[in-house]
């Protein structure tokens, strides 16, 4: 024998009705006999209720939800039920729907729909869709009879959540089976009492009273068809690569089912369990996929767990004072308090010294539960026995299951780990000694990046994580940077890299699966235009584990919203400088938060693009060593602008000119001129040593008269540039006569920091830069007779942008 139960959404579509039919055509062809359940078509029993409560309040448009189930059900009969059989069909639906208006009137007499008028309204749902399917099946030539639960199924009068008795049930069912000729359509989800009021068996119900025939029948196989493939790892709504659980031992699938796996609810699985019958769940919509099988022996070829569950909207209830040390019956108080209440515990956990209980338990039941405890534990709280009692709502639980944990050490090492690299806080922690699963409480606006992540730690590959980018800036760095990472996702290098987020001036797209590279251009394009604030907003309300915000903008803007990023532990990687060399105050808290919330913050490229200057100045700092000085020639135009101009005739404004027409300068010249970009450098170097210089006391010493600056336009600005050349070809040939060349040095020392262009001799290490090149050279305690020096090209959206990868790659370590 096998159990074969539709859910609503099986039955709710044409599609779904029509891979029903075949299905069960199928198997009734087969030689094991086979029985179906089936729920209401979707959205049926809502209607009911509706129709119910209105009917219940004299609200006559009750009789417009009747007329809306009934063409759902008379559309279903054209599609599937041959002609010549359609009449009769039908009639017997009408039958249905005079009895369910027969049913609002009394309600609407009544007025009142109570549990029982209510659970009696609900039953034409199944009524209805077992009447269908075995018209239809009839119809193809497979015998089939509906079979009418409130006949066979015997409960208490708990309308809404009837309890079953299991044996008179058992030997009614038995004996209607028995007595059906062909295939039974059974209605899920209703019951009658034994003087004959129809009950309802609650939520699940129908998976339910599949589970009651299978174990009442000693069914080979139970199988629950619904609309997803089976159980997966985690919710694929939080996580996109969850993956499918191929085996779940009964244990196993209760322990997901009660944190908040929806596939399964754990009081149908009872009768199965039972008799130890197979269950497996499988989609109506892809019949050939394997599904789920949930059995009692284990899978042994699997890892430590099976799947990440989450429940949401979780208060926490906390009894702590030193009355509750080695005093009896305080948590038999507790517990007998709460279930005087009807009050539900869904997770408890104890400090060994007994100091105190925490328990976990619904939003909805918190206000409750805190005067139910107040007024238990009045007296104690009175006498400062026990403290107040402590609330703490909006959190969530999330667990991971699996049977194998109590085999293989480090399970719970892994999973704390996955929730610290992400910053995430663990409220209270929850394990059985069965070691079948380990709870964790954190803040419900971490739930899914906890689920994501933990996930990530046991599902993924333990070398490549993914790494979460959002972008914001496609100029020259922020486009060479995705052409990179794109070039690097086909060879197959960084396959863990997954851009969900790009961001211009004008336009935004995130995408929390990625967003396809090869033709980001046209993506943005077609993305949404928001502020800039919106894009964060969205981008730490995604809460993705991994997440990195690289800021490729030379705003002033972006930066001071670093601060928001670090505190909802999202990585910030950045070559913009504005925010590392603007406020102190602004650097000192960006620094504080990312100590503080253990984050990253990395900024390598702000100084010599990809050469590894901030990285090396750090590690001598964390060895121990101490800067005396650092000279660094940072700018690259600068450096090019000055070499050319030593090294030949020709004027220094015509230099300037022909650099612009290069790219070499920004669209501006005198955004290199001013020496602004250089003083920016060094002071992020001087930061870097401990020193909290201001920008303005950066002295820069200008080698161009401030109405260059103050011209109002660029060919004003080149022609007062061109009235200079004799000072610059008379400075070029001083230089020469003492074998100096001109350099524009950068120089940090004793907190003191400097701008200026001066002359060099051979044996200072600028003297034979050449080109673009920048060069940093750091002399310390250790490096004093001869200095560390780092040199090579220091600007181009090529270094740049692989510089950002790397600090980006960086943030996983």
């Amino acid at each position: 024998m096998i159990v074969l139960k539709f859910g609503g959404t099986s039955m709710g579509s044409a599609e779904g009705q029509k891979n029903c039919i075949e299905i069960v055509s199928e198997r009734a062809r087969g030689k094991k006999p086979i029985v179906v359940i089936v729920s209401a078509f979707s959205r049926v029993t809502d209607t009911l209720q509706k129709i119910a409560r209105k009917a219940a309040s004299r609200d006559e448009s009750y009789r417009e939800h009747i007329e809306e189930i009934r063409t759902r059900h008379l559309q279903a009969i054209r599609s599937f039920v041959p002609l010549e059989r359609q009449p009769s069909s039908c009639a017997t639906m009408q039958a249905f729907f005079n009895d369910m208006d027969k049913t609002a009137k009394s309600i609407a007499q009544l007025r009142m729909a109570d549990a029982a008028s209510l659970d009696a309204m609900m039953a034409y749902g199944e009524l209805l869709s077992s009447q269908f399917l075995a018209d239809a099946l009839t119809g193809r030539g497979v015998k089939a009879n509906a079979l009418d639960t409130r006949t066979c199924i015997i409960t208490d009068d708990s309308f809404g959540s009837a309890r079953i008795k299991k044996e008179e049930s058992y030997t009614a069912l038995r004996e209607r089976i028995a007595a059906i000729n062909g295939v039974a359509i059974v209605t899920g989800f209703i019951a009658a009492t034994a003087d004959g009021r129809t009950t309802t068996l609650g939520r699940g119900g129908s998976d339910y009273t599949a589970s009651l025939f299978g174990a009442a029948l000693d069914a080979s196989v139970i199988e629950i068809w619904t609309d997803v493939n089976g159980v997966l790892t985690a919710d694929p709504r939080i996580v996109r690569d969850a993956v499918l659980v191929p085996t779940l031992t009964y244990r196993e699938a209760l322990e997901l089912s009660h944190f908040g796996a929806k596939v399964i609810y754990p009081p149908t699985m009872m009768p199965a369990l039972e008799k130890q019958i197979p269950v497996k769940i499988k989609n109506t919509f892809r019949p050939d996929a394997a599904g789920t099988c949930i059995q009692s022996s284990p899978d042994t070829k699997n890892g430590p767990i099976k799947g990440i569950s989450s429940l949401s909207d979780i208060t926490l209830i906390r009894v702590e004072g030193p009355n509750m040390i080695g005093h009896t019956g305080c948590a038999e108080r507790i517990f007998r308090a709460l279930a005087r209440e009807l009050i539900n515990i869904v997770l408890i956990t104890q400090a060994s010294s007994e100091y105190s209980i925490c328990i976990g338990i619904h939003n909805n039941d918190a206000q409750k539960a805190h005067r139910t405890l107040e007024t238990e534990f009045a007296l104690e709280i009175q006498g400062k026995l026990i403290h107040p009692i402590v609330v703490e709502p909006n959190k969530a639980i999330v667990t991971i299951v699996g049977e194998h944990m109590k085999k293989i050490p480090g399970t719970a090492g892994r999973l704390f780990r996955s929730l610290g690299e992400n910053g995430i806080n663990t409220i209270a922690i929850a394990q059985g000694s069965s070691e079948f699963s380990i709870s964790v409480v954190v803040e419900s606006q971490d739930e899914s990046r906890a689920v994501a992540a933990i996930h990530d730690a046991f599902f993924c590959a333990p070398t490549a994580p993914n790494i979460n980018v959002f972008l914001v800036g496609t100029g020259l760095i922020g486009s060479k940077l995705l052409e990179i990472i794109n070039t690097q996702q086909i060879k197959g290098s960084n396959p863990s890299i997954r851009v969900c987020g790009i961001a211009n001036s004008k336009h935004t797209v995130i995408a929390r699966g990625g967003i396809d590279l090869s033709s980001w251009q046209a993506i943005l394009q077609e993305g949404k235009q928001t502020l800039a604030t919106d894009y964060i907003d969205r981008v730490a309300s995604l809460a993705l584990p991994h997440s990195v915000f690289v800021d490729c903008t030379a705003s002033e803007d972006v930066p001071t919203y670093y601060e928001h990023l670090i505190n909802k532990d999202i990585s910030v990687v950045t070559p913009n400088k504005k925010g590392v060399s603007g406020p102190k105050e602004m650097y000192t808290v960006l620094h504080a938060q990312k100590k503080r919330r253990g984050g990253t913050f990395l900024y390598e490229t702000t100084v010599g693009a990809g050469l590894p200057v901030i990285g090396s100045l750090r590690d001598l700092l964390a060895c121990g060593d101490t800067v005396i000085s650092i000279e660094a020639m940072l700018s690259g135009t600068l450096g090019y602008l000055f070499s050319t101009f030593c090294a030949g005739n020709l004027g220094f404004s015509e230099i300037v000119r022909e650099a612009k027409m290069l790219g070499y300068t920004e669209p501006d010249p005198r955004d290199d001129l001013n020496g602004l970009d250089v003083a920016r450098k060094i002071l992020i170097l001087a930061r870097e040593c401990g020193s909290l210089l201001e920008l303005k006391e950066v002295r820069i010493d200008p080698f161009l008269p401030p109405e260059c600056f103050t011209a109002t336009s660029q060919e004003e600005f080149f022609a007062l540039l061109e009235k200079l050349d004799p000072v610059f070809d008379e400075q070029r040939q001083k230089a020469r006569a003492s074998n100096t060349v001109l350099r524009c040095i950068a120089r940090f020392e004793k907190d003191m920091a400097t701008v200026k262009v001066c002359p060099v001799d051979a044996t200072s290490p600028f003297y034979s830069l050449s080109g673009s090149d920048n060069m940093v050279v750091f002399s310390t305690q250790r490096y004093d007779k001869q200095p560390l020096v780092i040199r090579g090209p220091g600007a181009g959206a090529d270094v740049t942008a692989a510089g950002v990868l790397a600090d980006i790659l960086k943030t996983m370590r």
